[in-house]
């Protein structure tokens, strides 16, 4: 099962902020999220794997931004988007009250991994593995606990974990 952070595409004429908002609230069920300032903003050019900090004046700064090439520069991600050499993500901290499966959106569940966790969840751990070390789980329906959880290379949360607990 492909395991991803909380997230999703722009709609036209939002910010990245609003989409980061938006999509946080559609996922977690939950109206009470907030996004919360970085301290730091790191850009991750994902076609070189380069990382650099970088200033950012936004009144809610971001994490991480990322950039990618486009495999169709000429298309939109959504009709009413830009078009253009590059597709950009943009990440956030953010806090809320509580989660709950939000039964509109596409999400099976909700995987809360304590971020000292973060290393066995990469090496393609099962479900059951994952809550007997102490992760939590939300779920639309039953999950066999016995199924591999996935992380896709390309997972903006491996550059998270990497930022925030640099290798040794």
């Amino acid at each position: 099962m492909r395991v991803g952070g909380v997230g999703g595409g722009q709609e036209p004429g939002e910010t990245i902020a609003e989409c980061a908002l938006r999509e946080a609230q559609e996922e977690l069920g939950n109206p009470n999220v907030r996004l919360l300032s970085s301290t730091a903003t790191y850009f991750h050019n994902m076609d070189t794997d380069e990382v650099v900090q970088v200033p950012c004046i936004d009144e809610t700064p971001p994490f991480l931004l990322q950039r990618i090439t486009s495999s169709n520069p000429d298309e939109p991600y959504k009709p009413g988007l830009p078009t253009g050499p590059y597709v950009y993500f943009g990440l956030y901290r953010a806090e809320t009250d509580e989660a709950r499966i939000n039964p509109d959106d596409d999400v099976a569940a909700i995987l809360f991994v304590p971020v000292e966790r973060w290393p066995v969840l990469e090496q393609s751990a099962t479900l059951g593995q994952m809550m007997e070390l102490g992760c939590e789980l939300l779920e639309r329906a039953p999950i066999p606990r016995e199924l591999r959880l996935w992380v896709p290379e390309n997972e903006s949360m491996r550059t998270v974990m990497r930022l925030l607990f640099p290798p040794d």
